[in-house]
């Protein structure tokens, strides 16, 4: 019952009979049904009604060649309304039918399907049962009739009328060849014929035919029933080379993308589909979920509408419908929707089925697999069912997941062709040789091997994130929140979806975090103690919003709570800032949902981390806590928004374009930032003299290429006359001014630009070059590091952070260099190497808390470089945890065997620990890989 699907006759059989009768519409009918064929069917409706027109007139007086041209002509007109969904054909096809041709199998059995279309089930059964009493073995009509039989009867109790066409099959030569289609169809309904069965049918068909639209259709819904989706597509696609209006294949298209969650690829097909037919109601159910899946409900409601005006009983619009009357708590509806399904369809397994999958794509887990159930109850060896929700134990909670093994292996036994579940089940089984790490609130499974060596800070940085977030947001799991690491990309994808390429590096199923770790053989440059904060804040807002908040305010709230900057994404902000293409916020989920590529995900993740900033700064932390409970209630952004903080979107949406200019500028060059900054005059500024500011501009850029500061200090000086408080032409000539060594002269200026703004990176810098030149050190590297504030993404050799820090190396104030340090590496947050080089350096000066944070930034982004783990033996060390320090070096010699520097850390703890002649040994064997290990020689010469 997915949709209503036209059988188009091999068009030579066709114009054998017609040319042959002598019809004097003979030659039209051949044209008009090539041009239907092919895709030209608006050329042949004209031609088919005058035909059926005359056809009419003269119906008791026709020739039995001239009713096979009428018969041809009403079997085109009958095509041509569902292609176009064109009300007047179905009901010129219904009168002529029943007034015509009211005991022709073929006809009555295509009416029928015009009835079941229009949702009108009884009336359909009785044409399709009526064309068997005409004809016994009239395929489609039997097949027809046996699909809307699965809606009253269990499935399992037609196996035997299905198996009819399967005895038919081999008893029967010459088969016509619209009738394999049937024939394949009935075949995927018996398990044992599934494959073999279907496949020779199609086969058949398609050496005779090899344009035989309809039976090129049956063959890609096969590929999609077998999970391969690509040759699926290579079906479907297949035939627009000969019929770019293939209704039926634009939907095969529509429902691979939609079991393989592509969004965008779904959208584009039912755009094409619609714009064929504005009314197919499976084509509008499918566009209602699109938008209510970005919680458009207006535009949601619009589609599913439109679809009941079509049909009124479709189980799609009344399963989609029902998915987010439950999203939104609608319970009413619910009910209502459910007696209507109950008083239409006594067996509805399909329509939970649905349900169910439009919940689990919410989030809805729980809900999910409550309708999986529900269904099955009525087609108990549903096996897609029985699949579907076997890989959804790996999601509804953390004892689900701990059992799903066995629940999926028992499913693949009754679908053992099903490629996702096979992945699922497959890694599911690996999964269960994973180390377990557990603490209060979580239990964790790592990979063989990798629980020593990260484990500890795993767990350690997890309970320390939940008790800090746990703070903001009030929301408890009732039971340990579920932790898994996959090191492996393929392994990682394959646990979230059973299909490979997911591209992401973290998920959370509300109280399961799945999360990537680094390889241990090609670290991958990524820092995954920030991916855990931000999947575990996920965990957070999912609950307090019962799964029901928008995609982008999830994601938002998850990026706020980041430490990484995502400097790769600032690019592509400032180009999307300048040209005014930022998302809106009611526009942030179809980002998400239906990107146009991968930067766009990129945008939308950063954009909505800004919108949550803006929020929060605009109206308090506490705005957050508001809003969840208003998505709880199962509303959508303009309405909860509308709730809480009473104030237009309009508004907002300028809120945050502020907020995303703030950090586009930050991620700026000195030298966008200025360029940007110039554009924007002071608000004092007349609109007419807009104009000769830009030529001014324009004029202090060439001298400053030029390097003349004298003219640099003359043209500022003609433009402040008037514009005393215009910030650009201050910070040009501040600068000026020093660079012709008039200090004196520049810090007046500067001193003018902060009576302006603090804001001033130019100016700050400058102010940071005077205090230096006059030894002031501490203001010296206070204005750097408020320089540094101001673009704080600005990290290269010559930026004011490494200024501050060569400052701070001369003045060896080592505490505050690595702070500093420690400030700047916040902006390379994935730079292993950086990050021991820091630990190291303030391991020997004593710093010992910034060498405590590097370490365990190290650790968070190359676990298995046995540096970083010989480094983490030292800070535990200090710390006096000397056994555990004693392990971290075990890793490390185990990570690395033929190195040395394990071994002579271990030769130190002896020696600290009084055991000279045990360090001694050691460090001979250290120096033995390692023969530049100078330290070991100290040990073994007993040097201090």
């Amino acid at each position: 019952m997915k949709y209503l699907k036209t059988s188009i006759y091999p068009i030579a059989v066709a114009l054998a009979v017609i040319l042959s009768s002598g019809a004097s519409f003979g030659k039209d009918l051949t044209g008009a049904l090539e041009a239907l064929r092919t895709g030209k069917g608006r050329e042949a409706v004209p031609v088919l009604r005058a035909i059926i027109a005359d056809s009419t007139m003269a119906a008791a007086d026709l020739s039995e060649a001239s009713r096979q041209v009428y018969h041809q002509a009403l079997e085109g007109i009958y095509q041509l309304a569902y292609r176009y969904g064109d009300e007047d054909l179905h009901r010129v096809f219904q009168s002529c039918v029943e007034r015509d041709f009211p005991e022709n199998a073929v006809l009555l059995t295509h009416l029928g399907q015009v009835y079941h279309y229009h949702g009108d089930y009884v009336r359909a059964r009785k044409m399709w049962e009526r064309a068997l009493e005409l004809e016994p073995e009239h395929l489609e009509a039997r097949y027809r009739l046996l699909e809307l039989r699965e809606w009253s009867e269990a499935p399992d109790d037609l196996r035997e009328d299905y198996q009819w066409f399967v005895d038919y099959y081999n008893r029967t030569e010459n088969i016509p060849l619209p009738d394999l289609e049937w024939i394949g169809r009935a075949c995927v309904k018996i398990d044992k014929f599934e494959w073999d069965g279907a496949q020779k049918a199609y086969q058949e068909a398609l050496d005779a035919s090899p344009e035989l639209e309809s039976v090129l259709v049956a063959k890609g819904d096969l590929w999609l029933d077998r999970y391969d989706p690509e040759n699926a597509v290579k079906f479907y696609s297949s035939i627009f080379k000969f019929n770019p209006e293939s209704l039926d294949a634009y939907l095969g298209l529509a429902e691979t993308h939609r079991e393989n969650g592509n969004f965008s690829g779904l959208k584009e097909m039912l755009d094409r589909a619609l714009f064929l037919n504005p009314h197919h109601p499976l084509a509008l159910a499918y566009m209602a979920d699109v938008y209510l899946y970005d919680m458009d409900y207006e535009e949601g409601q619009r589609y599913l509408d439109r679809g009941f005006e079509t049909n009124p009983n479709h189980p799609a619009l009344l399963a989609i419908q029902a998915t987010y009357a439950i999203k939104r708590k609608d319970m009413d509806l619910v009910k209502q929707i459910e007696e209507k399904v109950e008083s239409l369809f006594p067996n509805p397994a399909q329509y939970h089925f649905l349900i169910a999958d439009c919940l689990q794509r919410n989030y809805l887990f729980a809900e999910a697999d409550r309708e999986y159930a529900r269904g099955l109850s009525f087609a108990p060896n549903a096996k897609r069912a029985i699949a579907a929700k076997a890989m959804l134990q790996s999601r509804v909670s953390p004892a689900s997941a701990e059992t799903a093994y066995e629940v999926m292996k028992e499913a693949f036994e009754q679908d053992p062709y099903h490629v996702r579940l096979n992945n699922m089940k497959n890694l599911f089984r690996e999964r269960e040789n994973f180390e377990v790490g557990e603490s209060e609130h979580f239990k964790v499974r790592f990979p063989p091997g990798a629980k020593e060596v990260y484990g500890g800070a795993a767990i350690q940085a997890l309970e320390e994130g939940l008790a800090e977030l746990s703070q903001k947001f009030p929301y408890k799991p009732e039971n340990k929140v579920l932790v898994e690491f996959y090191e492996d990309a393929t392994n990682f994808s394959l646990r979230i979806s059973g299909l490979p390429g997911a591209g992401l590096s973290g998920v959370c199923f509300g109280d399961i975090l799945i999360l990537k770790a680094p390889d241990r053989i090609r670290p991958d440059g990524f820092n995954w103690g920030n991916v855990l904060r931000h999947e575990l804040t996920h965990m957070f807002t999912l609950g307090l919003s019962d799964s029901r908040l928008p995609r982008w305010y999830t994601e938002g709230l998850s990026v706020a709570e980041e430490w990484d900057p995502n400097i790769q994404s600032d690019p592509l902000l400032i180009q999307r800032y300048q040209s005014n293409d930022l998302f809106r916020l009611e526009d942030f989920d179809q980002a998400f949902h239906r990107p146009p590529g991968v930067s766009t995900v990129w945008i939308a993740y950063q954009q909505s981390g800004d919108a949550v900033r803006y929020l929060t700064h605009r109206f308090g932390f506490k705005v957050n806590l508001e809003l969840l409970a208003e998505f709880a209630k199962g509303l959508n952004t303009s309405e909860a928004l509308a709730n809480v903080v009473d104030v237009d979107l309009e508004t907002l949406n300028r809120g945050v374009r502020a907020q995303v200019a703030r950090r586009v500028r930050a991620g700026m060059t000195p030298h966008q930032a200025a360029q940007f900054r110039a554009k924007d005059a002071p608000d004092a500024t007349a609109e007419a003299q807009l104009p000769a500011r830009e030529r001014a501009l324009v004029e202090l850029d060439k001298a400053y290429l030029k390097r003349d500061w004298k003219d640099l200090v003359a043209r500022t000086g003609e433009w402040l006359k008037e514009n005393s408080r215009d910030v650009p032409f201050l910070e040009a000539q501040a600068l000026a001014y020093y660079e012709e060594g008039d200090k004196r002269e520049s810090r007046k200026t500067l001193e003018s630009i902060f009576d302006v703004t603090s804001e001033s990176y130019i100016a700050n810098q400058i102010m940071a070059w005077i205090d230096r030149d006059y030894r002031r050190w501490d203001d010296a590297v206070e204005h750097l590091m408020k320089a540094h504030k101001i673009l704080p993404r600005n990290i290269g050799p010559e930026s004011p952070i490494r200024q501050a820090e060569e400052i701070l190396e001369e003045r060896r104030d080592w505490k505050k260099l690595y702070e500093v340090v420690a400030i700047r590496l916040k902006n390379q947050p994935t730079d292993g190497q950086a990050y021991r080089d820091l630990a190291e350096r303030a391991l020997d000066r004593g710093s010992f808390e910034v060498a405590q944070e590097a370490v365990r930034q190290a650790v968070f982004i190359e676990p298995f470089n046995p540096d970083t783990q010989i480094l983490w033996g030292k800070t535990l060390f200090e710390e006096g945890k000397v056994e555990e320090a004693v392990e971290r070096f075990e890793v490390a010699r185990k990570l690395d065997p033929q190195g040395g520097k394990a071994l002579l850390a271990l030769a130190s703890v002896q020696l600290e620990s009084g055991s000279r002649e045990g360090a001694i040994s050691l460090a001979e064997q250290a120096l033995e890989l390692d023969p530049t290990l100078e330290e070991a020689r100290d040990i073994i010469e007993g040097l201090p």
